[in-house]
Order: C-alpha cells, then structure tokens, then sequence
C-alpha cells in the first residue's frame, strides 16, 4: 500500500520541510521532499492521498514511561475491570494523542490492588501477547519497574529476562526518608488516598521497607542490570535525589534517570553523559505533584533529554507545544518526545525520526490553532486515528 502525504511541513531532527511531501510504502518511509512532486511518479497506484493542508507532520511519539494502564485496569480503588478491555480501550486512546509506541510502565514489587505481583504478570503477559495482534492500533512494550526492595522478584525478573517478556527495565527505591517521598507524611497520605489501604497497614509497611532498604545486596541489582544489558535491554533509575546516587548508577550501567528530585541532580546526570526523563504532567501543570523538580526549568537549563507521559498520555501533545513555545524551537521540543526516548530505549534505527527507510510512524497535529489537535495518526504505515481539519 501507498501513501502520499503533501503539503506538509515535516519536522526533521535539524529543519522544518516546508510544503514538503512524504512517501510511505508499506510500513516505510520511502521518500521525504520538497521538491515539486514528480508527476511521473504512477499516481495510479497510490491508495491514499493526505492533504496535510500546512500543517505540521511529526515523527509519532515514543512513550517510555506510562502507567495509563494502571488506571484503565483500575479506575477506582479495588475496582478492577477485565484486562483485555482495558488494552483494546487504552490502545484506541493513545494515537489520539499522538503515541505510536507505548512502554507500559508495569510495577513488580509488594503492591496491592492492579499493583499486586499476580495482576503485574497477567499484565506482562497480556501485553506480551498484544504485541503481535494484527488489530492493535499502536506498538506496545513492556517497561519492568522493578521494587529492589522485593527480594522475592529477583528470580522473577531473571526470568522474565530469559523470556524476552521486557524491552526495558527500571529499578526504583521507594524507601520513605529519600528519593521522591522524603516526606514520609505525603507518603502515607498517598498510599492511603490511591491504594485504598488503612494507616496502620502503611505505618507497618513503611517500617518494614525501611528494613529491607537497609539490607540491601546493590551486587545483586547489578548482576540484573548487566544480564539486561546483554539483551541489549536499556537501563533506567527512579527518583535520583543525590549526586552521590547518580555517580553510582552511573557506575553499575544506568543509563537513564527517570524524575530526578532536584534540578543540580538533573545537571548532574547530564554531565556524566545519563540521560534525563520528566513527566508531560508537571509540563503542564508547572510544577511536580509533590514540589520536586520543575520539568520546564530542567528543559531550560537543557538537562531534560526525555518527556513522558507518566499517568496522563492527553498531555502529551500539549506539553510539547508548551515546550516549543518556551524554548522557541520545534525541532528541539520534538526530539523529547521522539528521537530522544528512542535513542533511550534502542529503538532509534526503527523509528523517532522522520528519515527514509525508517518506520512510517507519523502523526499530522495542528499546533496553530486554539488547543493543539492531533488530526491524524499513521503507525506502520497504516491510518490507525482520524479527524476532520
């Protein structure tokens, strides 16, 4: 199947084409110009033509860190609804905003309700399995956020890994006393208010990770972290408050800093060469939910390499646009949405730029107008989200 995109302005990683025109056959990115188009070229065999209309076309967005699924599994406290409606519905809903690849952001660790260790496997597995269905609108992938503080997931990530079930990793402390939750009043406020679970269970449960967090064999984490890496499965750290962390994860293969708490952490991760990822939300919002770091004040002092959606895939597009507006560059406020987290996750040679031969992942959004509007969405090269101009 062919398709023909014209009278685009096409964001590249270094330019915008202007009046540009796109030629995509099958899943690929054939042709990117804006030379008159060759009338020689057999019109008769394109099967569709995009009038893009001046508007903007941008590689689809890679989403390396959403915990949409969560709450499409889990709307209320306790409340869980079938798995296989929850994929099939989040899947519609995230080309909508832009997203042509999603990492599932899956917790394995002494959770509770969609965050207990049975649910987080059915997860993995149901995706797992969606990935190869014909009748998925988008690319699905699997992100293990791994509790170090579960010694009983060791052997399961192990052997997750020799599955192939992960195709990214992360490992997070939530420790009370460090990291996002220094405060371990906001702690128990939210453990109580999102989990659904009494102060008393919390009070016993933040005692008993302070224990294991004092107890822990960093070697074994380690030995994780290098088996991914032989997989060749990128790393990723969680809420990185000191430099001293950084300096170690560094050290033992990390090469991606999700959230770091304080913006001379976030200086620091640049400076060792570790990439940094903030949340679309606190873009939007202008602030963290529990007063950490300010995404756009890392953004500014250019050490925030990566934007995800967190928990909220609408704020996507419209963190980018916020983006682009304050730094006064497109090309740039893309790339954190693209180029960047694909590097980030290995899948750069496949997708996140707009570039021949690479994977037609493209999505024409109208940034000009009142409220930024995605109007159409392609993913392998096929139409797979459309609306009227």
């Amino acid at each position: 199947m062919i398709k023909l995109i014209h009278n685009a302005n096409i964001v590249l990683e270094d330019m915008i084409l202007e009046n540009g025109h796109l030629i995509i056959e099958g899943d690929t990115i054939k042709k990117v110009s804006n030379d008159k188009i060759d009338y020689a070229f057999d019109f008769n065999e394109i099967d569709e033509i995009i009038d893009a209309k001046n508007l903007y076309v941008i590689p689809g967005i890679i989403d390396i860190h959403s915990d949409a699924i969560e709450k499409e599994i889990e709307p209320r406290p306790s409340t869980l609804l079938p798995f296989n409606m929850a994929f099939y519905e989040l899947d519609k809903k995230l080309p909508a905003n832009g997203i042509t690849t999603v990492y599932h952001s899956i917790s394995l660790g002494d959770g509770v309700g969609v965050r207990s260790i049975d649910n987080s496997l059915k997860m993995i597995k149901n995706i797992d399995s969606y990935k190869n269905i014909d009748s998925k609108s988008i690319n699905h992938k699997v992100h293990l956020r791994y509790e170090v503080l579960y010694y009983e997931g060791l052997e399961k990530v192990l052997e997750l890994l020799d599955e192939n079930k992960i195709d990214y990793l992360s490992i997070m402390d939530h420790s009370p006393g460090q990291g996002q939750y220094t405060n371990p009043t906001f702690y128990k406020e939210y453990a109580t208010k999102v989990w659904g679970v009494t102060e008393n269970y919390v009070d016993t449960w933040l005692d008993d990770l302070v224990n294991l967090h004092d107890n822990l064999d960093w070697n074994k984490i380690a030995n994780i972290i290098g088996i991914a890496k032989t997989k060749n499965i990128n790393v990723a750290s969680h809420d990185d408050d000191t430099l001293e962390k950084m300096d170690f994860i560094k050290n033992i293969g990390i090469n991606v800093s999700e959230f770091p708490i304080t913006l001379e952490v976030a200086k620091h991760s640049k400076k060792l060469g570790v990439l940094t990822c903030l949340g679309a939300p606190n873009i939007v919002r202008g602030k963290s939910h529990n007063n950490n770091l300010k995404a756009m004040d890392a953004i500014l002092e250019d050490c925030c390499d990566i934007v995800c959606s967190d928990y909220l895939p609408s704020a996507m597009i419209k963190s980018m646009c916020i983006v682009a507006e304050r730094i006064n560059n497109l090309n740039k406020a893309v790339s954190l949405f693209t180029s960047n987290p694909a590097k980030a996750v290995g899948i750069y040679d496949e997708r996140g730029s707009i570039k021949e031969n690479k994977k037609a992942d493209l999505v024409l959004v109208d940034i000009d107008s009142e409220y930024p509007k995605v109007l159409n969405t392609i993913v392998n090269g096929k139409t797979v989200y459309k609306r009227e101009v």
